[in-house]
Order: structure tokens, then sequence, then C-alpha cells
């Protein structure tokens, strides 16, 4: 074989491995920034970031991925993710894995959950430290098990970046005007913003909870659906409505309930709901609690539920 028909062969060769290599590059998946956090995941195929909480979802295939902070020590939270008590709550513990991510010691929790006629399966994420944890919790319904290895993927992929955006504001659907409010930001979850008059959570301050729907819901009695959404609030079962009305702003509609309640103590609190609903089948939620004040607080919750756009 001649030089010339070996270096011809060599360069192809070498054409072809390059391909290969570009090829293999070009489709190497990118991480996504989960808005609200310092993390960012590679998805699962088909999943995309959800609208209404910190991660992804599959509507479709009734899936999600919601990444948590909360500010408890690992040790603290995983003693809660025991067999018994998960049992107590209703949830079956499969098995858990102990590993490493990115050098970091975690828990991979797969467990099952009866909710009606429906099966669901979870795989829980958990790592931290001494004074925080961040839980992943992947969700599928049985129905839809071949999802278990993707979301796993995602799952074990997540990362964090310190140049992301983590601003609460920004990761919600809504917009709300706290000017004026005297409330102050002091919790973001799931899609939920907590304010406070004095910053944290839990307080017996006076406190508003911002947030909306995970998904869309066929709701057809909606003012019957705003009474029995506050009768989950603290001290709902026994709350006295004083007034129900229907609202409107922009191209929501709703109700605002204005109920006393013993949240606190054995003494008559104020509880507010505001409910508005668009056309697509989602809710936005105002809720304020407050113990002191109580016109002057009625004034400050109107006043931002007047105030929320969705994004």
């Amino acid at each position: 074989m001649s030089k010339e028909i070996c270096m011809k062969k060599l360069l192809a060769l070498l054409v072809c491995n390059c391909y290969v290599l570009v090829h293999f590059a070009q489709e190497k998946p990118i991480p996504t920034a989960i808005p609200g956090t310092k993390f960012q995941m590679i998805a699962p195929p088909g999943f995309q970031l959800a609208q209404s909480f910190s991660g992804f979802s599959n509507d479709s295939l009734k899936a999600s991925i919601m990444v948590s902070d909360i500010p408890t020590s690992m040790k603290t939270i995983a003693a809660g993710f025991t067999k018994e008590k998960l049992s107590a709550s209703g949830l079956s513990l499969i098995c858990t894995d102990s590993l490493l991510l990115n050098g970091m010691p975690c828990q991979l929790l797969h467990i099952t959950q009866q909710v009606g006629d429906i099966k669901y399966l979870k795989k829980v994420l958990l790592f931290g430290d001494s004074s925080k944890t961040t839980i992943v919790n992947g969700i599928y319904p049985a129905t839809a098990a071949h999802l278990g290895k993707p979301i796993q993927n995602a799952l074990l992929s997540i990362e964090f970046n310190n140049n992301l955006d983590d601003d609460p504001m920004h990761a919600v659907n809504f917009s709300i005007d706290t000017i004026g409010s005297g409330l102050l930001l002091a919790k973001y979850q799931n899609g939920t913003l907590l304010f406070s008059k004095d910053g944290k959570i839990p307080t017996t301050a006076p406190t508003l909870i911002v947030g909306s729907s995970f998904s869309a819901q066929n709701i057809a009695d909606k003012k019957q659906f705003s009474i029995d959404r506050l009768k989950q609030l603290p001290g709902g079962l026994t709350a006295q409505i004083q007034s129900l009305i229907p609202v409107k702003q922009s191209n929501l509609e709703g109700f605002e309930i204005v109920a006393s309640a013993k949240i606190y103590s054995d003494k008559e609190d104020l509880l507010y709901q505001c409910l508005f609903f668009d056309k697509k089948g989602n809710y936005f939620m105002v809720v304020g609690l407050a113990n002191i004040e109580m016109t002057k607080n009625l004034q400050v919750f109107r006043k931002m539920a007047e105030s929320l756009e969705p994004k």
C-alpha cells in the first residue's frame, strides 16, 4: 500500500473521529437553572420548567420534580423520613440509598403513596449540612413507571451554581406590590411567598401568604371551593365568616372571605382569604393572618390582593 493511500485513510479516520467527538459534544445535555434557587439540573425528556414552583413538570403524565430548601439540619430532616414516620403520613418507604453527590453525602429514598384510586411513586433526594437541607422530590403515577430512571438521573444531576438568580420574586408566576404594606419577605417555598411584619416564619406577627395552584383544575363551584379552601387554613374549620363577596381583577375572578378564627390563642383573630381564578383552571391565593390592628391589617391584605397580577 502506497504512503499516499495510507495517508488518505488516516485522514479519513481522523475526520470520522472528529465528527464523532463533535457529535457527542453537541448531544451532551445542558443543565437548566431552577428559578428561585441556586441549583441547576438536567431535566428528564418531556419535562419543562414548572410555572408555579421551583422545578420541572410533565403535565401530560402528571409527573413533577420539586426543589425545596429547608432551614433545618440534614440530620433532623432525615430523621423524619423513617419507615414508621412516613407510614403515619400515609406513605410507604421501599428503600433508602446512601450516596455521594458531588462529594457530599446524600440519601435517595424510594417511596410509594396511594392518593384515592391513584398510586404514586416518589424518588426523594436529601442533602445538606447542619443548618440547611435541600429536598428534591420526584413524583409520578405508577402508570408511568417508566419515568423512574429518567427522574432519578435528573435528581442526581443537580448542581449548585452560585451565579444563578435565586430571587423568589423572579421565580413565582405572579407579581404583587408590597410597597407601603410594612410586610417583609420571610420565606419562599414551592412557588409560595410568605410575608410577615417581622420578616420571620414562624411568627405571631401579622402574616400574608401568596401562592398559586400547582396545576389547572376543573372547579365547577368556585364559591364553594373558596369556602372549602378556607377550612384548610389555621383555625379555618371553626372560623366564623363575616363577609364573602365576589371580586374581579383584570382577567381574574374569584371570592374574598373575611373571617374571625382562633389562630394563635383562644382569642378571635383575623383570617383573610382571596382566591382569584383564571380561565385556564388555575387559581391564585392571598391569605392574611393577624391578631392585632385587625382593621388596619385587613386594608393591607386587601391592597396587596388587589395588586396581584399573573405573569
